[in-house]
């Protein structure tokens, strides 16, 4: 969110909060972040609150991290794989119980998000140039 769009009342709970830290700058090892959780949580749900190709839910399962998600953009794709877990309701019992099963189960997503790779990406455009240029 831009600083005008912030909820800064909710900033200051958060940060008022014991074992709470917000982290709003860019991190140059953000693989370590991730590295330090069991389960990645992605609750959007309304279409404008997020890019439909949610980068953060690509790195967290690219650094072997399972993600629960909601049926949001790209990740409705994503979610009938290996390391993804869809959130299907965010009441107590049910929320509770799927984080659970993420950090039991231990599934990395890694495999799933391949096809997302910059490497991948970065072939695909080659092999594209040069059809184009032997054209």
């Amino acid at each position: 969110s831009t600083l005008q769009q912030q909820d800064l009342q909710l900033r200051q709970q958060l940060e008022s909060r014991p074992n709470t830290l917000i982290l709003d700058t860019y991190q140059e090892h953000i693989e370590q972040i991730y590295q330090l959780s069991d389960v990645y949580v992605f609750p959007v749900q309304e279409a404008g609150n997020c890019i439909d190709v949610p980068v953060s839910a690509l790195e967290a399962a690219a650094c072997g991290i399972p993600v629960a998600a909601t049926c949001y953009g790209e990740l409705k794709e994503l979610l009938d794989k290996d390391g993804f877990y869809p959130i299907t309701s965010f009441d107590t019992a049910s929320f509770s119980s799927l984080l659970h099963r993420t950090c039991e189960e231990k599934c990395s997503g890694r495999q799933s998000v391949q096809e997302y790779s910059w490497d991948l990406a970065v072939n695909n455009l080659l092999q594209y140039l040069q059809e184009k240029r032997s054209k």
